[in-house]
């Protein structure tokens, strides 16, 4: 999983996502058609937060689903929650290198640009946290 996630030189959509998260979900088939769209451009990688706690930490995931736009190993763009078609589209967007994924008129110049989060409005922020309290319980059940 390490090798899909952090070292690859193709472009991305990583997906942290948990098993028991309904908006994971939710958005579940829009990913599969954005990566359907964009298989010729982005790979989208699902990765199951609960099995990778070393990929959780790396990327300071703290709810499902994060997502995250990543060009030559950098991270470009985030999503945290359940996005609709837009903002998930502006994701695949950046990682195919159209842009910040902040809209047309965007010229922030910035190299990482947050495309959408829980606060948002969407959904509501604690959807889907992952149990920060628990962490060293679920490390030792995954090990």
């Amino acid at each position: 999983m390490e090798q899909l996630v952090g070292s690859s030189p193709d472009p991305a959509v990583v997906e942290f996502y948990a098993t028991r998260c309904g908006d994971c979900r939710r958005i579940a088939p829009l990913l599969d058609d954005l990566e359907a769209e964009f298989a010729s451009r982005v790979r989208l990688v699902k990765v199951n937060a609960d099995e990778n706690p070393t990929l959780v930490a790396r990327f300071g995931v703290s709810s499902t689903p994060t997502l995250f736009a990543i060009v030559d190993n950098s991270q470009v763009a985030t999503a945290v929650g359940a996005q609709p078609v837009p903002i998930l589209r502006a994701l695949f967007d950046s990682a195919a290198g159209a842009g910040c994924g902040c809209g047309p008129s965007c010229e922030s110049g910035t190299s990482t640009q947050r495309v959408a989060d829980a606060n948002s409005g969407w959904v509501p922020a604690e959807a889907c946290t992952l149990p920060t309290a628990d962490q060293p319980l679920r490390l030792s059940r995954v090990r």
